[in-house]
């Protein structure tokens, strides 16, 4: 029988596992765009490295008055809606201003980790890290509920600073990359911004189970309206729409740009195709009944939308998803317009009007 390594189960083994490991981790908070992955990512990230029952993310606010709790670690991510801790907490406070990793007294705030003022009534004890990005600029603080069974060690504390920062300065690349990727005249992203998602959201599929679906949008007889209208009237109809969208998709989940011109597309993470379908049939029939007080009623503007969808079963890359998407729209224009027609052709064909 051979013998066994007598470095196999050294601790410069074990030191280097730890490396890989967090190597690994802060190549996948760099890997994203899109806070909100981010987020999630850095979620199960910190989670997995301090053994944390529960832990919150949260950014400061631009005025430096609150923090903004972007998520949760509870077995698993969390979203919450708008919630802001103020930084009047003493020891968040000190957290911010020191800019050192800190233990105290836990308090809860319904799922949220925060620091008790003292020790009484205090349940366990939080970790506080702040979040440091480029030139110790201040991002945000991570809270967690440290139970006894799992006190750090130093070099534990140690990892959770350099992931601290590497969120940090990603969570600043995310927010410098949001403002260069959206569309000067609609408010909604640019072409660009879509390319980079879907490889993102399909590069997940790789890892984890899911679906993925686009809805590639064009406007009916668009030309027609600005020539007997004017491009002001054209750009009126388009930023209508987009506000359209906007108001009736997903919030920091579905991803709405301008493709180019009279051409809008939706990336729906999570989304089927049937209901894909659903969700364009409702907006094309949303901008249907649109009105416009500065522009003659008797003919409605209308949308025509090519629907496609993957999972990680088909996994289709982002460039035949969007051939297929844009096969189903060519159909929908082909029979009439203000239609909505799915890949492949004839299922799930919606028709207007």
């Amino acid at each position: 029988m051979a013998e066994e390594h007598p470095a196999a189960n050294s601790p410069l083994t074990e030191f280097d596992e730890q490396l890989f490991l967090l190597n690994f981790a802060t190549r996948l908070l760099t890997a994203f765009t899109d806070k909100q992955i981010l987020i999630d990512n850095s979620l199960e990230i910190l989670a997995d490295f301090s053994h944390a029952r529960r832990l919150a993310v949260m950014t400061i606010d631009d005025d430096d008055r609150s923090l903004l709790v972007e998520g949760v670690w509870a077995g698993k991510p969390f979203r919450i809606d708008t919630t802001r801790i103020p930084l009047a907490n003493p020891a968040l406070k000190e957290v911010c201003s020191m800019l050192s990793a800190r233990t105290y007294p836990l308090r809860m705030d319904g799922k949220v980790p925060l620091p008790a003022p003292q020790e009484e009534g205090a349940t366990g004890q939080c970790l506080c890290v702040p979040l440091g990005g480029a030139s110790f600029r201040l991002v945000g603080v991570a809270t967690f509920e440290i139970l006894p069974e799992n006190r750090l060690t130093f070099q534990d504390l140690q990892n959770l600073r350099v992931l601290a920062t590497v969120l940090a300065i990603s969570l600043d690349n995310a927010k410098l990359f949001a403002q260069a990727v959206y569309d000067g005249l609609t408010g909604i992203y640019i072409r660009r911004y879509y390319e980079i998602r879907v490889k993102e959201e399909l590069s997940m599929l790789k890892r984890q189970p899911g679906r993925v679906a686009i809805i590639l949008f064009d406007m009916d007889n668009f030309k027609r309206i600005n020539d007997r209208f004017g491009h002001l009237a054209g750009d009126r109809v388009l930023c209508a729409f987009a506000g359209l969208m906007k108001a009736n998709v997903r919030q920091h989940v579905d991803v709405i740009c301008r493709y180019g011109g009279d051409e809008f597309i939706i990336l729906l993470p999570g989304t089927g195709l049937n209901e894909a379908v659903e969700i364009a049939e409702r907006l094309r029939a949303l901008f249907e009944g649109l009105q416009f007080d500065d522009l003659p009623r008797d003919r409605p503007f209308t949308v025509s939308a090519g629907v496609a969808s993957t999972d990680h079963r088909k996994m289709l890359p982002a460039e035949e998803m969007l051939q297929s998407a844009d096969l189903a729209l060519y159909k929908a224009k082909q029979t009439g317009g203000n239609r909505v027609v799915a890949w492949p052709q004839g299922q799930n064909d919606l028709s207007g009007g």
